[in-house]
């Protein structure tokens, strides 16, 4: 037999409903002030985690943007002392005619590779009539002793500015010995704004030239051009008109990007590090320098810098490895700040759970006890009151279906047979009422004997035969001829016709009820079971509890007080033994009794 849908879903909303006021109290008076622990000592923990996250960040960002100005101010030293170093060379080309002989020995009493690192040469761009190229040519073809001709030819009809010394140089200068600087925009425009302004300038990011084929240079190797320009200081010079006319030609000094720069940088440049370098702007072909460290970068910080000098602004970008900027103890801190303070709101949530469920459960008992000692008084009192006027009403009522009154009717006698029954099964009642009170106060005394269990069974299953016949039921009964015991008849009979009438009571009709009794070295086994509705393990709980019964198929067919399995499970503790039961909805149930064969 199986339940029904709505059946099912009915037991299942009455034992949520059960779960959910057993744990209510628990809610309300334990659960709720730990998680209230719990949050505001997380919150405080994450407030604290953000603080310290944010003071490493800005730690960090605030340690790169120093590194970045410290780049900043190397390249203005730098810079600085080449525009210095173009300064006075222009002095030398103002006093005197050069050529490539005292050139050398001038820049080689300067010593400039080694005091000046990011200057990799200094050389001279001579402007040059049209008219005088042949003679130019002629003139450095004799000081170089290789053939120099001007290059590139016939780009413009205005003046040259055509580069003649550099030093160092290098084997292959006269390569280079005669290109015209005006013939590129980028550069001639740089070497109008030295001469209208009368100060240093700077091209823009532009091919340095290194070689020398014939008509155009060729280099991909990005640098910068700083140039100077040197006068006939005989001639005016008031206005930027006047320079551009006075003007003899430039000291150039290159920064090339790959050997300057480099070295210029690197004590900044480490293996954790990325860096850039644009002039202008961030366009591709503004692009200077860029370094990038062996290292993959972990836990990036950026940073930004933009600086200007004679008349160009410089953007240095900064990209570090977190490692790089602080130590992993500074690092790490924000994660264990975490850590300890999930660890101690845990901590502290579960001691406030622990005391305050302690605290719960002492006065939860202490109340119970008070609860069960009043109960108690209770249902001893009220049990001997009741139990008088019920054994005098049950005695008159015999007395009269005797005849002592006279002759009754049928009728009358099947009434009066009615309300013996009734009356006797309230005595029964009334009975375990007074036993439970005797239990509870522990003012039970088992009044011992040597009797035959195997005897008491099949007395007590013939008592109760013909309520297991009025259900239709089947009632076996397995027993050994003897089984001798030694405890009191009594209060076991009493356990036996509780499990015995349960089982009866909640069988189906044309179901069936076993009694067995077992016996082992060492104990008797004594099971009940049935065939019946069964109970769900949920429930076992439930079963021997004073005053509670379980709701089930048949639960609203039977009348109970709810207490027989609470007192056969203390009388039976009381002889030493154990109750078990092993149950399946809907098919049936077995309780046993498990009684030692010896009881010291």
């Amino acid at each position: 037999m199986s339940r029904s849908v709505p059946n099912q879903l009915k037991y299942a909303a009455q034992r949520a409903s059960s779960y959910l006021k057993k744990y209510q109290a628990v809610w309300a008076n334990i659960a709720v002030p730990p998680l209230l622990v719990l949050l505001l000592m997380l919150s405080v923990t994450t407030i604290a985690f953000v603080l310290s996250n944010n003071s490493l960040k800005t730690s960090m960002h605030d340690e790169a943007k120093q590194r970045a100005l410290v780049v900043q101010q190397r390249i203005l030293t730098q810079m600085t002392a080449q525009a210095q170093v173009l300064m006075g060379s222009t002095g030398r080309l103002e006093s005197a005619p050069i050529n490539r002989t005292s050139w050398k020995q001038y820049i080689d009493a300067h010593d400039i590779e080694e005091s000046f690192p990011g200057i990799r040469a200094v050389g001279v761009a001579q402007v040059v009539a049209p008219d005088q190229i042949t003679a130019y040519e002629a003139q450095m073809s004799q000081e170089y002793g290789a053939q120099v001709n001007v290059f590139p030819r016939d780009t413009h009809a205005g003046p040259l500015a055509l580069l003649s010394y550099i030093e160092p140089s290098g084997a292959n200068i006269a390569r280079v010995v005669g290109y015209d600087a005006y013939s590129d925009e980028e550069r001639a425009q740089a070497m109008r704004t030295a001469t209208e302004e009368n100060n240093t300038a700077f091209t823009n990011v532009v091919k340095l030239v290194n070689d020398n084929n014939g008509n155009q240079p060729t280099s991909q190797n990005p640098g910068l051009i700083m140039y100077r320009p040197y006068y006939d200081r005989s001639m005016p010079m008031d206005t930027a008109e006047q320079r551009l006319a006075a003007v003899q030609g430039y000291v150039f000094s290159a920064i090339r990007a790959d050997t300057s720069l480099a070295r210029m940088l690197s004590e900044e440049s480490t293996d954790n590090t990325n860096l850039t370098i644009y002039v202008g702007n961030r366009d591709a072909e503004n692009k200077l320098y860029t370094f990038v460290g062996d290292e993959p970068l972990r836990g990036v910080v950026r940073t930004s810098d933009t600086f200007s000098l004679y008349g160009k602004d410089f953007i240095v970008d900064y990209a570090l490895s977190a490692n790089s900027l602080a130590s992993a103890t500074q690092r790490n801190t924000s994660r264990a700040i975490l850590a300890i303070g999930a660890l101690t709101s845990l901590l502290l949530s579960f001691m406030t759970y622990f005391l305050l469920r302690t605290r719960y459960e002492r006065l939860a008992s202490e109340k119970d006890r008070e609860v069960q000692l009043a109960k108690d008084e209770l249902l001893s009192l009220a049990s001997h009151q009741l139990r008088t006027p019920a054994t005098g009403v049950k005695q008159y009522v015999g007395m009269v279906i005797q005849g002592f009154a006279g002759d009754i009717t049928k009728q009358q006698e099947d009434l009066l047979n009615k309300a013996y029954e009734s009356n006797d099964r309230q005595l029964r009642i009334i009975n375990d009422i007074l036993h439970l009170a005797k239990i509870d106060t522990g003012r039970v005394v088992l009044a011992k004997t040597t009797f035959d269990l195997a005897t008491m069974l099949h007395d007590v299953a013939e008592e109760q035969r013909t309520e297991a016949k009025a259900g239709n039921l089947a009632l076996d009964v397995k027993a050994p001829k003897r089984a001798r015991y030694h405890g009191d008849e009594h209060m076991l009979r009493m356990v036996i016709e509780n499990l015995l009438s349960n089982a009866i009571k909640y069988t189906p009709a044309d179901g069936t009820v076993s009694l067995k009794l077992r016996t082992t070295p060492t104990s008797y086994k004594i099971s009940v079971s049935d065939t019946g509705v069964g109970i769900d393990p949920a429930d076992y709980d439930r079963l021997f509890k004073q005053f509670s019964r379980i709701d089930n198929k048949r639960s609203n067919q039977v009348t109970g007080t709810g207490i027989g399995l609470y007192l056969a499970q203390h009388l039976v503790n009381l002889h030493k033994g154990v109750i078990t039961v092993e149950s399946t909805p809907d098919v049936g149930s077995t309780f046993t009794v498990i009684l030692p064969r010896r009881i010291l």
